[in-house]
């Protein structure tokens, strides 16, 4: 018989000897203690540092991995199961690893980051967000720091030397935005002592694809305050308010863009009092586009928040906001104009990546996420790395309903509103997601009109600080939870409510309650021993007052040597825990018998996975769930991408119902949600492309700022430079030779032959004999160098000649880089018309970009050299 299909490979047959080896392991370290454990580990890290093998050996990951597993039942009372386990070993080989929703991915990176932590050159395990990075290292630090290792963790606003000391650790939690801003200090510093990281090694990306899918549009940009023009942005500002859509422009809702027609060129002008939109010297296209970019496509509490007078943009995939971040090319400030913010501040870039050259700076990296498949293609292009989609530890029960779509938006909130107060009067949980401050706030005042109680979690900063406790008990009985995007929120949703939540906010109000000296009891729960303490020393309330908080933290709580007080509130969050556990068990199965958690969906996303990782809220770890979407024929997505040719038809077919259940409705969304992540990528990928060319240009740069950083005698990097530009010069000579032109020399050129002593007539004396006179000006340079280290190595400071040359040389590197940046811009600006004359922009972008950095790279030089030899530093006797 002929085998029509061949026998597919599951992640089950792959990694069965390595899992069996592992399991067998496992019996033999449950016998040995604690101490014997740590002794294997640190066997093992001594052994892997003597290596220097890059890939790890078999042995030392079934090892490593079993230590893992051991290490978590002891520590925080978990057991990797062995699907979890294949995918630490998937992680270990740099693939993405794809689990749903509740599947434990935050255990799953244990294993892997431990064996690549052996060799101590360190592990990077990057989360989307400081809550997470902290709860992290807290939580799974436990299990490294029991087997020996040392934890580090990065979180905003921590100093520089707190970064180096985190960063020097075995493994260190951080964020994807810290640790790249990081990076592009280290190469800004003028001194070894100030550099914090180490070089990379292996990282773990936590929501892999919200990172390098979602936040890899634009760069990430260090940038100081410039000046600004600002009254053009006002005056752009005022004349927009007179420009009407599709008389006097274009909007271009697909790429964001905006363009004028004849009619709005000339009112704009009329309107500026210019003549000119275009004009070199006094340009106003940029400022009116913007403007018109400001009023028509960015909107407050859509893409941006106003907090204490200042813009703070709102991340549109996760719902969070972006603090320091700033829309580049002026747009920011028309937005700021616009809202009629006064102070304006303009930005000049000094440093900047994207992510998809960042990350390929590692030498292996891996990553995890819920939704990673629909991607699968732009991951194997731009990062060359797989995905593996992990099956499930138990069959997931949720239920993806059809979507519902509506006429028009008030049908659509009405309709939602309608469904959560008909599962609130049952009691079964409800997730409402919505994709903008504005939408969640419209939904929330329609549940409040219908008295319905619920919770509400978007980008502003009041509802993002209880963001972890709403999110924990959105699975309780009666709960109503609306929010916003729900990538990154790092709390799982337990149907019944989270038990650990509870007991720590109810063990914070019964202290709280000890604090106001007043009289109570709480049933079931023995507050004796703690009443009795705080009444025999009034000191300790005025302790337990100031250090709530801090005495609040679980892990705190369960992981240090407690002094008395601590004992008794650990005893107390420990009697309430126990009470929760047993509720939310009673209450779970109530949940799951009225089917679980809901998930209502109230738009389509520009991207499936986004729908995905909502809908994913339901139905963790075998669970009963469902989810549905409320559409309009209004939202966004179906109106860009074909909300016309849908009405045209409906007009066409005379359909006239409020609710729209047609199956050419759904394809047309798949195929517009299919388009967008299509017009993403491509502009991701163009991205890439370009930032290419500047990436290679940034390893050059940054290439010669760590030979300058690590040289130990300036000396040589001065000689090297001077004898470049004396070539030059040399060449320079020769050229107007052959050619006949008359020689004029620079003026920098004759004040620096100056200080070496030659006057103007022995260059023009040996125009013939160019191989003498390079000679003698090779002398002549030296012996003026080694002069001036005598002079300086007779002053109070010998080092300081040292000192000055590597001032010098960071001074005009960091100088034509910031430059080099602007006129790169000004290059990709100029390029992107090469398209209307029929050549490929790309082609001639890369060329010029080219003989635009020779250029920097030279001028850079000779200005080095001219500073060095030309200027004198002041010397005293003191």
């Amino acid at each position: 018989m002929i085998k029509l299909f061949p026998q597919i490979k599951t992640v089950w047959d792959e990694y069965k000897l390595t899992l069996n080896s592992i399991n067998e392991l496992e019996k033999e370290l449950t016998t040995l203690s604690d101490n014997e454990l740590k002794s294997k580990t640190s066997k093992l890290k001594y052994l892997a540092s003597i290596s220097k093998k890059v890939v790890l050996d078999e042995k030392t990951i079934i090892e490593g991995f079993a230590l893992t597993r051991e290490a978590s039942k002891r520590t925080i009372n978990l057991r990797h199961y062995d699907i979890q386990l294949i995918g630490g070993l998937l992680l270990n080989e740099g693939k993405i690893v794809e689990m749903k929703t509740g599947e434990g991915k935050t255990l799953v990176c244990t294993s892997p980051a431990l064996v690549n932590a052996l060799s101590g050159n360190g592990v990077h395990i990057v989360t989307i967000n400081d809550y997470l990075a902290k709860r992290d290292v807290e939580w799974m630090g436990q299990i490294y720091r029991f087997l020996g290792l040392k934890v580090g963790l990065i979180q905003d606003g921590a100093s520089i030397e707190n970064r180096r000391k985190n960063y020097s650790r075995d493994l260190t939690y951080v964020t994807n935005t810290d640790l790249v801003f990081d990076f592009l200090k280290d190469n800004m510093v003028m001194d070894k002592k100030e550099l914090v990281q180490r070089p990379f090694n292996f990282c773990i990306i936590d929501e892999v694809d919200s990172i390098l899918i979602d936040e890899a549009r634009t760069p990430l940009i260090i940038s100081r305050e410039a000046d600004l023009l600002v009254e053009k942005y006002f005056k752009a500002n005022e004349a927009s308010k007179y420009l009407e859509n599709k008389k006097h422009f274009e909007v271009d809702q697909k790429a964001k863009k905006i363009s004028l027609t004849e009619k709005g060129l000339n009112l704009a002008k009329t309107l500026l009092n210019v003549d000119d939109l275009y004009n070199v010297q006094d340009p106003w296209i940029p400022y009116i586009l913007n403007s018109l970019k400001a009023r028509h496509l960015f909107f407050r509490d859509i893409h941006y928040i106003l907090r204490n007078n200042e813009v703070i943009i709102i991340d549109e995939f996760t719902g969070r906001i972006m603090e320091g971040r700033k829309w580049g090319d002026g747009l920011h400030q028309a937005i700021e104009a616009k809202e009629n913010i006064q102070i304006l501040k303009g930005s000049e870039t000094f440093a900047s990546i994207t992510y998809q050259n960042f990350f390929r700076l590692y030498p292996k990296i891996s990553g995890m996420t819920g939704t990673a498949k629909t991607e699968e293609l732009e991951f194997e292009n731009i990062y060359n790395l797989s995905v593996s989609v992990l099956p499930t530890y138990q069959k997931i029960k949720r239920k993806d309903e059809s979507d519902l779509i509506f006429v028009d938006e008030i049908s659509k909130w009405r309709a939602v509103a309608q469904e959560c107060l008909k599962m609130y009067s049952t009691g079964r949980p409800v997730l409402v997601g919505t994709t903008t401050i504005q939408n969640s706030e419209v939904i929330s005042h329609l549940l409040k009109t219908y008295n319905v109680p619920h919770e509400l979690l978007n980008a502003k900063p009041e509802n993002v600080k209880r963001e972890s406790q709403i999110i924990a008990q959105a699975g309780c009985l009666n709960s109503i939870t609306i929010a916003t995007n729900m990538a990154g929120r790092g709390t799982d949703i337990l149907l019944g409510g989270n038990p650990e939540f509870k007991a720590l906010s109810f063990t914070r109000f019964i202290l709280e309650k000890l604090i106001q000296e007043e009289e109570f009891f709480v049933p079931g729960i023995n507050l004796v021993r703690l009443k009795k303490a705080l009444k025999k020393n009034p000191k300790l309330i005025l302790y337990l007052k100031k250090n709530l908080d801090i005495l609040l933290t679980v892990f705190d709580i369960s992981n240090k040597k407690l002094n008395l007080l601590e004992t008794f509130i650990n005893e107390l969050y420990n009697q309430l825990l126990i009470k929760y556990k047993e509720k939310q068990k009673e209450e779970s199965n109530l949940v799951k018998s009225l089917g679980g958690l809901y998930v209502i969906g109230t738009e389509r996303h520009e991207s499936r996975r986004i729908d995905n990782q909502l809908r994913g809220r339901a139905g963790r770890q075998g669970n009963p769930g469902s989810s549905k979407l409320f559409l309009s024929l209004n939202d966004p997505l179906i109106r860009v991408f074909g909300g016309d040719k849908i009405k045209k038809t409906m007009q066409t077919l005379k359909i006239e119902s409020e609710i729209l259940d047609y199956k050419f409705l759904s394809d047309s969304l798949n195929t517009a949600q299919q388009k967008v992540e299509g017009f993403y990528y491509d502009q991701r990928k163009t991205l890439n492309k370009y930032d290419q060319v500047l990436d290679k240009q940034r390893k050059v740069i940054y290439y010669l700022r760590k030979k300058v950083l690590s040289t130990t005698f300036m000396r040589d990097l001065v000689m090297e430079f001077s004898e470049g530009l004396l070539d030059d010069f040399i060449g320079y000579l020769n050229s107007q030779n052959q050619e006949g032109k008359k020689l004029v020399l620079p003026k920098q050129i004759l004040c620096l032959l100056n200080r070496l002593s030659i006057s103007n007539g022995i260059i023009y004396n040996n125009l013939d004999k160019l191989s003498t006179l390079k000679k003698f000006l090779y002398q002549q340079l030296w012996s003026s160098y080694v002069y001036k280290e005598f002079r300086y190595s007779s002053s109070t400071d010998s080092r300081i000649l040292e000192r000055y040359n590597r001032i010098i040389f960071f001074k005009y590197i960091d100088f034509y880089w910031y430059k080099h940046l602007e006129n790169m811009n000004f290059l990709l600006d100029a390029t992107s018309w090469e398209a209307y004359a029929q050549k490929d922009p790309f082609l001639r972008y890369d060329e010029r970009a080219t003989n635009l950095l020779n250029l920097t790279l030279k001028d850079c030089r000779d200005s080095i050299i001219f500073e060095i030899f030309i200027s004198n530093l002041i010397l005293t006797d003191e």
